[in-house]
């Protein structure tokens, strides 16, 4: 298997002393929106954090360079009010609201997608 760049990091960290624990005993924190529905395994999330200025940073990772510029999309889950957020990134990058969620489309790329007010 070849793993995205970062993802030797990754793997080390989840073989690190207790990593399995913690990912399943802390509970993520309430009314933040997660990334779900990745379209794996054509892509995968690479980083998807939140930074200080309450802004959602999220890098895709294409299995492979063919699928570059292909669609994909993601949902942000557990925003208070979808409709306050946008999106920016890359050229074709649009986000709209699905009942509660925020469903962004975006080509296939690994250049970061930002989620903001």
């Amino acid at each position: 298997m070849r793993l995205p760049k970062g993802g030797w990091l990754a793997a080390a960290e989840a073989a690190s002393e207790g990593a399995w624990w913690r990912l399943t005993s802390e509970r993520l924190p309430e009314g933040e929106g997660r990334v779900e529905g990745v379209d794996f395994p054509d892509v995968a999330c690479r980083e998807a954090r939140w930074d200080d200025d309450r802004a959602l940073r999220v890098v895709l990772a294409p299995r492979h360079e063919r699928l570059f510029g292909r669609p994909a999309s993601f949902r942000v889950t557990g925003l208070a009010d979808p409709d306050a957020w946008q999106v920016s990134g890359p050229d074709g990058v649009e986000a709209r609201r699905s009942v509660a969620d925020l469903i962004v489309e975006t080509p296939m790329t690994t250049e970061e997608i930002r989620i903001h007010r």
